[in-house]
């Protein structure tokens, strides 16, 4: 007799992008997956039903995943043995999840280092691993008045958290 492995996804994501995901997933054996989403009202997640045991909703803005995922369980009467994510987005949440309910992790860092490009060149540096030149800007302050800071040309200015490609100059 084989217990199914108890997996949650937080944020499925889009069917269009990420539905080949879950479908395949739902069709491991001895695999059931439960799907947990930030309370994201503008995006249908009906999609899912039909390769889950059952979803819930948390509220990012509240910070309430552990809370909301540990009452699940007590509620259930089960544990999740593993937690996943299909969004990029959501990775550090995820992240931070993992290492509070002692399962696999993304990172063994618990931190935003993992989605935080400044943090993480400086840990790559600190490592002894080779980086390209960078500057971390503060936004409060204009890039134009603090060219002289900036390495030589070609630069290229990105967000250092959650915009993935958006805000590249």
């Amino acid at each position: 007799f084989i217990l199914n492995k108890k997996v949650l996804v937080i944020e499925p994501g889009f069917e269009k992008f990420k539905g080949h995901l879950l479908k395949d997933m739902s069709e491991m054996e001895n695999v059931d997956i439960y799907i947990a989403s930030g309370g994201h009202e503008q995006i249908n997640y009906g999609w899912t039903e039909q390769y889950c045991v059952d979803r819930f909703s948390f509220d990012y803005a509240k910070n309430n995943l552990l809370e909301v995922v540990k009452l699940y369980q007590d509620t259930k009467g089960i544990n999740f043995d593993g937690v996943l994510t299909y969004v990029d987005t959501s990775v550090h949440f995820v992240n931070d999840l993992q290492h509070k309910l002692d399962l696999p992790v993304i990172s063994m860092f618990n931190d935003k280092s993992i989605r935080n490009k400044g943090i993480a060149r400086k840990r790559f540096l600190d490592a002894g691993i080779e980086e390209p030149k960078f500057k971390v800007i503060n936004r409060k302050h204009k890039v134009e008045n603090r060219t002289e800071e900036l390495p030589d040309f070609p630069v290229i200015m990105k967000p250092t958290e959650m915009m993935m490609s958006l805000g590249i100059r």
